[in-house]
């Protein structure tokens, strides 16, 4: 009486027939539906333009008309205690491994629920992991996709009211494979795969890469490339880290408010957002270019892959804030986690990432490349019955960085004194050390001195660190010249602090000049000649070894400002030198 109370009230008609035990249910329902279209999220530039609608049968014929095989089978049931949702599980028999049919209809038939109004109420409830951003069961209104994932061996789930069907299992690298890959030449279908997923790493690891390397490991940056994000910084209020949260979250606001807004509003809520208060922002000096143009390409990618808009914010927002930490190692520990997460999620009982660790004869066939049609005469061995799971053994690569990247402590960069190179001088028994910096404001360059002095180079630059009224960075110095008259022993304290301290970098080159006043020396100018100078760790090598004599190159500056070749300046024994 329950079943044929809920067909009647479906719009059905009952038949009872005296003496009959059983009745019969027709089909008489009508009701209003809207047209077949084109999914507007899932447009395609050729291939089929249909897409389901709201009615479960419907959307079953639009399948059915696809796959004309009797093979294709329909399983019916009921789901939430007030709605009475009907719900199908549709497969194809012989081709469906029978052990992901019965995991599906086994988690169907555990869901208890008042109702089910769309695809998302089922989703939640059967997926493996409900705490993990990523998906474990797929998504799609259009029945091409659906036919294609029934002829791999997926099971497809159909939910009445709703124009969204489920597929099942789902795996991490179908996010990047879209139905234009198969409508298209496969040429091209690889090489839009490979922007995927290269969109996907950007928009999740560029703003924590730029961070870290901005304020952890400024080392690693050029010279002019770092004195040119210094002059972007100058004289705003914020630090990176709360330029780059201010501008994601801007950013979200922005595509939240378009996808809310009306047609007519859209574009105009783009250019106002995007243009008008982005370059306000910047002309307010409340955010740089640097970080402006890089959120702005992270937004971007980020929307090449709608359906990884959530794992997309958590993991970009985490690792910012990991590097923030960190710097690099801070982001690589990160992405280590990220990989073992996906490593460790299942879908229906098949690992998520088995795509990647399948028989040679179908990994390459429809994975991070799109082969031809005629050679992709394999399905997917994950969904066979026998499968056998491997272990992603390349992971543990990752650690490797992790052990060899190093930071100090988080600095911005228009904190500190970025030297470009240092001149050294000895007169009698005092040190002098000059350190050169570069400064850039705008359209602007000029160079600033600041000097220490002391009875050794250990001393001197001590005191020259004590002098100045800023944290010195002298990673970026290049170039060490000598004026004076050096020997041996000078040499070798040099050297010597050099390699203890690694303040100067064990790869710069070392010249002397002759008469030439330490104003007059312009570091940036020296490091562009390329001469084939001897290097730090050269000349530790040398001093190690007892070279004897040791030569180094003898410049003059000429009176405008260029460098003039005078020969060589040779250290022979503790005390002597010549030319």
């Amino acid at each position: 009486i329950a079943d044929l109370t809920i067909e009647i009230l479906s719009g059905n008609t009952v038949l009872l027939i005296e003496g009959c035990s059983t009745a019969l249910v027709l089909a008489s329902r009508g009701f209003q539906s809207r047209s077949i279209a084109e999914p507007p999220a899932e447009k395609v530039l050729q291939g089929p333009r249909e897409g389901f609608t709201e009615v479960l049968l419907f959307n079953v014929s639009l399948v059915r008309r696809k796959l004309c095989n009797p093979d294709l089978r329909f399983e019916f049931r009921r789901i939430g205690k007030q709605s009475q949702t009907m719900v199908a599980v549709g497969y194809m028999d012989g081709i469906a491994d029978s052990a992901i049919l019965e995991e599906v209809n086994r988690r169907l038939d555990k869901i208890q629920i008042d109702g089910i109004l769309d695809a998302n109420y089922v989703e939640e409830l059967i997926k493996d992991d409900p705490w993990s951003p990523f998906k474990t069961i797929g998504s799609t209104e259009r029945p091409d996709i659906v036919t294609a994932k029934l002829l791999e061996g997926h099971a497809a789930i159909f939910i009445d009211g709703t124009p969204v069907v489920l597929t099942a299992p789902y795996f991490f690298l179908e996010y990047f494979q879209t139905n234009d890959d198969y409508y298209t030449n496969f040429y091209a279908a690889t090489f839009n795969r490979w922007l995927r997923t290269l969109g996907f790493w950007a928009t999740i690891s560029l703003p924590a890469i730029f961070l870290g390397l901005f304020t952890f490991h400024q080392e690693l940056l050029p010279t002019r490339f770092l004195m040119n994000l210094s002059a972007a910084r100058e004289q705003l209020p914020f630090p990176t880290l709360m330029e780059m949260l201010l501008l994601i979250f801007g950013f979200e606001l922005i595509r939240e408010g378009g996808a809310k807004a009306p047609a007519n509003f859209g574009q105009t809520l783009g250019i106002v957002g995007g243009l008008v208060l982005g370059q306000a922002a910047v002309d307010a000096k409340l955010v740089s270019i640097p970080v402006v143009i890089i959120i702005a390409f992270t937004g971007i990618t980020g929307l090449m892959i709608p359906q990884l808009k959530s794992p997309v914010i958590l993991f970009r927002l985490a690792f910012l804030f990991l590097a923030s930490l960190w710097g690099l190692p801070g982001y690589l520990a990160g992405l280590f986690c990220l990989l073992l997460h996906l490593s460790s999620l299942k879908s229906f009982t098949i690992p998520y990432t088995s795509a990647l660790s399948n028989s040679p004869q179908t990994m390459l066939q429809d994975t991070f490349l799109r082969a031809p049609w005629f050679r992709m005469i394999y399905r997917p061995d994950a969904l066979a019955k026998n499968n056998h799971r491997r272990q992603l053994r390349c992971i543990l690569l990752l650690l490797l960085p992790l052990l060899l990247t190093g930071c100090t402590s988080s600095r911005e960069i228009n904190d500190v004194a970025l030297i470009s190179g240092i001149t050294v001088e000895v007169a009698g028994n005092q040190w002098y050390v000059h350190a050169q910096i570069p400064e850039i404001s705008k359209d602007e360059e000029d160079l600033r001195l600041i000097s220490g002095q002391g009875p050794t180079f250990e001393k001197a630059m001590e005191n020259l660190h004590e002098l100045a009224n800023e944290e010195l960075y002298l990673h970026h110095s290049k170039s060490v010249a000598l004026t004076g008259d050096f020997t041996r022993t000078h040499l070798s304290q040099i050297v010597n602090y050099i390699l203890d301290h690694r303040e100067l970098r064990i790869a710069s080159d070392v010249v002397v000049f002759h008469n030439t006043a330490p104003l007059s020396l312009d570091h940036m100018k020296l490091q562009k000649m390329l001469l084939s100078k001897p290097k730090i760790y050269q000349l530790n090598q040398q001093l190690a070894s007892g070279a004897d004599p040791i030569h180094l190159p003898l410049l003059s500056v000429s009176e405008d400002g260029s460098f003039l070749v005078e020969g060589t300046y040779s250290v022979k024994g503790n005390s002597e030198h010549g030319f």
